[in-house]
C-alpha cells in the first residue's frame, strides 16, 4: 500500500464515520445495480417556476450530496442515467467532482443532483 492510497483510505474512513452519525443514508442506482450508502448533505435549493397556460407549475429541487469512499462506491466507471434515492424522492446526477483528479485517490465524490415535478393544471 502507498502513502497515498494511506491517506486516502484514512480520510475516507474519517468522512464515513462523520456520515454515518450526522449524516443520511441514500441510494446510488446505475442500471441494475443499487448500493445503499452514506452521505452529507452540502446544499440544497427548490425553486417554482411558472409555465406557460395548459402546463401548470414546475418545481426544480437540487441538492448536494458529499459520499464518501465505502464499500462497491465509487463504481468503476460512472454511467449516464445513475440516480440517487433520498427519502422518498429520486434525483439524477447531473455532476461528479471527485476531491482529487484521479478517481482511484479519490476519498469523496461530490454529486450535483436535480429532479423536477410537473403540475398539471386544472382547465
Amino acid at each position: 500500500m502507498t502513502i497515498k492510497s494511506e491517506i486516502r483510505d484514512g480520510a475516507a474512513n474519517a468522512a464515513l464515520n462523520i456520515a454515518q452519525i450526522f449524516g443520511v443514508s441514500v441510494t446510488y442506482t446505475a442500471s441494475a445495480t443499487t448500493i445503499l450508502l452514506y452521505a452529507m448533505i452540502e446544499n440544497t435549493s427548490r425553486e417554482t417556476l411558472n409555465m406557460q397556460a395548459g402546463f401548470g407549475l414546475t418545481d426544480d429541487e437540487s441538492i448536494v450530496f458529499v459520499v464518501p469512499r465505502q464499500t462497491s462506491f465509487p463504481p468503476a466507471a460512472f454511467q449516464n442515467g445513475a440516480t440517487i434515492t433520498y427519502g422518498t424522492k429520486i434525483y439524477d446526477i447531473d455532476d461528479i467532482e471527485y476531491d482529487c483528479e484521479d478517481i482511484t485517490q479519490s476519498a469523496s465524490f461530490r454529486l450535483t443532483c436535480s429532479r423536477q415535478k410537473l403540475y398539471r393544471q386544472s382547465v
